[in-house]
């Protein structure tokens, strides 16, 4: 079922490609930032050859 906006029925979006890339650069430095402190967090706690280290970061 599409959602149907009344309020804009005709027109052009007012995001630019400018602010659709720096969304997509932020959310994925986010990501691999989140993604480093785990592997960190691993590596600290049990080394290379640990099979599994249950290791939450703050944000969960």
């Amino acid at each position: 079922m599409p959602i149907t906006f009344a309020d804009r029925e005709h027109g052009a979006s007012k995001m630019t490609g400018r602010i659709v890339f720096e969304a997509l650069l932020r959310v994925t430095t986010w990501g691999a930032a989140r993604l480093a402190l785990r592997v960190s967090r691993r590596w600290r706690l049990g080394g290379p050859n640990t099979t599994y280290v249950d290791v939450k970061s703050p944000a969960d």
